[in-house]
C-alpha cells in the first residue's frame, strides 16, 4: 500500500497533472481503503478512472467505524487536504460496523479500545467520549478477562449477545453527523451513505437514516463476485460496485457524454 501526505492511501489517478474540477471523498473501513488489492484496483482508484475530470479522495482505513469518520471531520479540516471547492462525500457502510459503533467485547478487547468513541443524549446528539477505554474502564477489563477464556473463543460468542435495540440509531446518529460535519465544510454538496453488497442486517440503520433525512445508495443486495471464505471483496467487486455507482450519481445527458469521452 502506498500513502500520501495526508496518510490517505493513494488513488489511481487516469489524467496525472490535469485540473480537476470536483472531488469525491470516500470514508470508511477496509473495504473503502482495499485491503488485500491493488492501489490501483480499490474502490476509489475504479471511481477515478470512471470520473476522470474528478480528484477521488482515500479517507478508509483498516478497522475503522463511523466514529473514526466524525472524529476526523471534526478535527482534521478537509479544507487544508483537498484544494477543490466543489464535490460529494461518501461514507461506505458494512455490517461488521455496527459492532464497532455499539462497541462488542470483540471489537474493544480486540483492537477498538483507544479508537474514538461516541455516546448519544435523549435529543440524538452525539457527544465525544474520548475512547471507549476512557469512557468505560471497568467494562473494558470485563471484556478482557473474557475474550480470554476458551470457551467463548470456541462458540465465537460475542457481548452483548443480542443486538442492543437502541444500536440501529446510534449508528444513523453517527452517519448523520459524518454528512452534518462534511457539509458544513462544504455547504451545497451532497453526501451519501453508501451500504455495500451483502449489508445483510442493515435494514434498521437504513430506515433510521430515511428519518434523519440522510441520503442513502443501498447496494446491500447487488450481486457483486466474491471469493468463498474471504473476509474482503476481490478487485471485481470493487469494479462492478463503481460502475453502479457512477451511473447513479451520473445524470443520463452527462453518463452519455463522460461515456463518450471515455470511449475516445
Amino acid at each position: 500500500y502506498h500513502l500520501d501526505n495526508h496518510q490517505r492511501r493513494e488513488t489511481y489517478d487516469p489524467s496525472p497533472g490535469k485540473r480537476k474540477d470536483s472531488f469525491l471523498a470516500l470514508f470508511g473501513c477496509s473495504y473503502t481503503m482495499g485491503e488485500g488489492v491493488r492501489d490501483e484496483e480499490t474502490l476509489p482508484s475504479e471511481l477515478a478512472r470512471l470520473f476522470p475530470k474528478t480528484r477521488v479522495y482515500n479517507y478508509g482505513f483498516h478497522g475503522f467505524g463511523p466514529a473514526n469518520a466524525v472524529w476526523r471531520l471534526e478535527h482534521l479540516p478537509l479544507r487544508r487536504e483537498i484544494p477543490e471547492s466543489n464535490g460529494t462525500g461518501i461514507y461506505v457502510y458494512i455490517d461488521d460496523q455496527f459492532r464497532r459503533v455499539t462497541a462488542t467485547m470483540s471489537y474493544v478487547a480486540g483492537w477498538g479500545r483507544a479508537f474514538p468513541y461516541y455516546e448519544a443524549d435523549e435529543r440524538g446528539e452525539l457527544h465525544d467520549a474520548g475512547s471507549f477505554e476512557k469512557a468505560h474502564p471497568l467494562r473494558t477489563r470485563l471484556y478482557d478477562m473474557l475474550s480470554s477464556l476458551a470457551l467463548l473463543r470456541l462458540f465465537q460468542l460475542d457481548l452483548p449477545l443480542s443486538r442492543p435495540p437502541t444500536g440501529a440509531k446510534l449508528v444513523a446518529l453517527h452517519l448523520k453527523a459524518i454528512r452534518d460535519r462534511f457539509l458544513r465544510e462544504y455547504p451545497g454538496q451532497r453526501f451519501f451513505v453508501l451500504f455495500f453488497p451483502r449489508s445483510e442486517f442493515s435494514w434498521g440503520v437504513r430506515e433510521h437514516l430515511v428519518r434523519l433525512g440522510v441520503e442513502i445508495i443501498d447496494y446491500a443486495g447487488l450481486e457483486v463476485p466474491w471469493t468463498r471464505g474471504q473476509p474482503h471483496p476481490p478487485a471485481e467487486t470493487y469494479r462492478v460496485v463503481a460502475e453502479r455507482l457512477a451511473q447513479d450519481l451520473t445524470p443520463r445527458s452527462a453518463r452519455l457524454a463522460r461515456s463518450a469521452e471515455l470511449n475516445m
